[in-house]
């Protein structure tokens, strides 16, 4: 079944990119050329698929085999000491009639080592408290489909387009050591849209819903170990349990929904902004045979995303994205009714015991030299500062974190032109300054294995780092149709007050339409 999937999603996301083959015959596709074709069609990465009726792009299709690896101590809860993703990757876009379609498609296999905390979850989320942990550090097995479709309908009466995006995945993820966690999670969104012109000016409209679950269920190997369990409530508060046994954790449940719209506005080709709004919800529950609920995460986020293209051939480009995040973490007191024939648990009072205020924004701009040439650009500079602040609190006992991080970055790029390839040479670099107030746990029941989770996740957010990445790109010309591309990329990430560090490191091997 799952080769089925894989090779009808291929199929699907491939048929674009073979309908339409690339730019015109003077160019070379490239990897500076598609990423500069992104950059100047504002409603591509929006929410909206009606607008590209409006604004057509021209197509740069790719299909690629990517290495990722991450290596080092400074990372996120959950992650991996070493962490290695090998994926399939395909994208294209074409005009079949007057509709525009486009289909993306990816495979990852990941395998981590030394991942500590997560028993569970295929993936740890900031702001989503309720799931087991364990103080056992262990490797993860990851496999994920992630399928991608668009649809954007001609220019009706002058005047009006529809468009649809549709997005579905299926994942599966394992534990390797006692706890063991074996998780499946799937999700499908659905974002339908319309833009209207009124000249120069288009006015935008794009409505969400998401639907996702995940099933996990925990084991043991080894009869006789019986390691401990944490179901985490948020900032170390927690409930201990084990795996095994009649009274040890059965197998958990995660129930996610999602819905929102956003609003569009774009002047000409150089203005363009969207407001949105998305509500989330996330129900965990334990037993599938008689459901006990674990907890509940009630999210809101209010996003802004602006861009403005101006200089000569559309060489400057001023771009402003936020996000302002608020949850609840909702906890039941519930009571077991044992009448006959309907055994349930019975939600006695509902109550609103965490909350976590999550905000991010980040400003970029950047400089096109040689902007006009039909091979792209010759230089490419640009600078970005950003911020976020993460709050979190516990109600009783009042615990609390707090993480503050501003960071500024410069980056350039510079293209190399030959007869039949194209070589692009990357430098950037930043330094992130941490000023939060950390992690603070006033309970003195709670255990040492969450407390100690809750105080590395502050530290990571928390630690000022200086940054350094390099990047080469190489385009080769194949035949008429495709040419080839080979691509390498390196991160360094050094805390300046943690004896840690990060090394990220890509490559790439792949075709572009």
């Amino acid at each position: 079944m799952k080769r089925i999937i894989v090779l009808s999603a291929l199929l699907v996301s491939l048929c674009p990119s073979v309908a339409q083959a690339g730019g015109s015959a003077e160019k070379i596709g490239s990897t500076a050329l598609k990423e500069t074709e992104i950059r100047n069609s504002l409603w591509l990465g929006s929410s909206s698929a009606a607008g590209l009726a409006f604004r057509p792009y021209n197509i740069f299709n790719t299909l690629d085999l990517r290495y990722n690896g991450a290596y080092g101590e400074y990372r996120g809860l959950g992650e991996g000491k070493s962490s290695t993703e090998v994926s399939l990757n395909t994208e294209g876009a074409a005009y079949l009639g007057k509709f525009l379609v486009t289909g993306d498609f990816s495979f990852k296999n990941t395998f981590d080592q030394d991942a500590l905390y997560n028993v569970l979850l295929y993936q740890l989320e900031d702001n989503m408290p309720y799931y087991p942990m364990d103080d056992r550090s262990s490797g993860w097995k990851r496999q994920a489909y992630e399928l991608g479709a668009g649809l954007a309908s001609p220019v009706l009466w002058d005047r009006v387009a529809f468009g649809i995006d549709l997005e579905y995945f299926t994942k599966v993820g394992a534990k390797q050591l006692d706890p063991r966690g074996e998780t499946y999670k799937y999700g499908i969104q659905l974002r339908p849209s319309v833009t209207v012109s009124l000249g120069k000016n288009l006015l935008g409209l794009s409505a969400l819903y998401a639907d996702g679950f995940e099933r996990s269920k925990p084991s043991n190997n080894y009869n006789w170990d019986s390691p401990k369990i944490w179901y985490n409530r948020g900032l170390g508060e927690s409930t201990q349990s084990k795996v095994g046994g009649n009274d040890g954790m059965k197998t958990c449940f995660w129930r996610t929904t999602k819905f929102g719209g956003a609003l569009q506005y774009s002047w000409s080709d150089a203005v363009f902004a969207e407001v949105g709004y998305t509500y989330k919800q996330t129900d965990a529950k334990e037993n599938p045979e008689l459901p006990k609920r674990l907890g509940s995460a009630k999210e809101q986020t209010f996003s802004l995303d602006a861009a403005w293209l101006f200089g000569r051939d559309k060489s400057d480009k001023l771009s402003l994205d936020a996000d302002f995040a608020l949850t609840d973490g909702i906890e039941y007191i519930q009571k077991l009714n044992t009448a006959a024939f309907q055994q349930e648990w019975m939600v006695i009072s509902t109550n609103a015991m965490s909350s976590y205020t999550d905000i991010r924004a980040a400003l970029r701009y950047d400089h096109l030299f040689g902007a006009a040439d039909p091979r792209g650009y010759d230089w490419k500079v640009g600078a970005e500062a950003s911020f976020r602040m993460f709050d979190q609190s516990y109600l009783a006992p009042a615990s609390t974190s707090n993480a503050m991080r501003a960071y500024a970055g410069i980056n350039a790029d510079k293209q190399f032109k030959f007869k039949r390839s194209v070589l692009l040479l990357g430098l950037d670099g930043g330094y992130a300054a941490g000023f939060g107030s950390g992690y603070t746990c006033l309970s003195t029941k709670a255990y040492a294995t969450p407390k100690a989770a809750m105080a590395d996740q502050a530290d990571w957010l928390n630690a000022s780092f200086i940054k350094a990445g390099a990047r080469v790109d190489w385009t080769l010309e194949g035949s008429k149709r495709a040419n080839w591309v080979f691509g390498a990329k390196a991160d360094w990430l050094k805390p300046t007050s943690l004896d840690k560090d990060r090394l990220a490191i890509t490559a790439t091997f792949g075709i572009i339409f």
